[in-house]
């Protein structure tokens, strides 16, 4: 019974793992072929490095949305091919100056390059993102091992069957050859 209850919640979890797997491969592609990178008009970073600290650190995951902007607000702009998530310190008409709260160094950019506005930070992302792959990985090693423990037990069990036909018919005949 344990056993059956430890197959069944195996193939749910591996199941569930692999549909959320799916959606985020199908919205990946259909961002991609919509050339647009939001998903219901958000966009996400992952923050690479430690200009912002200490409110924004490396790894934490920051939430993005095209909205409206002013001085003190925290946005992300495309700046070459690097996208960068700094304070707003002044505005001056379609120029914006920026600057990562730990750094001295201000940069300049064009409005049209502001991606939007950081609307929400989650802390550490990067980790839980990493534990979560490491355990889908630990839970399909463990349904191939099942698996396979299982498929030899079948082997085991079927050629004991067949063992067992056979002895059975051999003795069959030698208790007819006996009569």
């Amino acid at each position: 019974m344990i056993k059956k209850i430890f197959k069944y919640f195996l193939v749910a979890c591996l199941l569930i793992y692999i549909l959320i797997l799916l959606a985020f491969l199908v919205l990946a592609f259909v961002s991609k072929f919509r050339n647009d990178n939001s998903f219901f008009g958000y966009q996400f970073l992952i923050v690479g490095s430690d200009s912002m600290q200490p409110n924004i650190s490396s790894g934490d995951l920051l939430i993005i949305k095209k909205a409206p902007y002013k001085v003190g607000d925290i946005v992300c702009c495309q700046v070459g091919s690097f996208k960068i998530a700094h304070r707003i310190i002044e505005i001056n008409g379609n120029t914006i100056t920026l600057k990562g709260d730990n750094l001295d160094t201000t940069e300049t950019v064009n409005s049209s390059q502001i991606i939007g506005t950081v609307v929400k930070t989650i802390k550490n992302a990067s980790l839980y993102i990493n534990v979560i792959i490491f355990c889908g990985l630990v839970l399909i090693f463990a349904c191939l091992v099942y698996y396979f423990i299982s498929h030899k037990r079948r082997k085991q069990q079927l050629a004991k069957t067949k063992y067992d036909k056979l002895i059975n018919k051999l003795d069959y005949k030698k208790q007819k050859l006996k009569k």
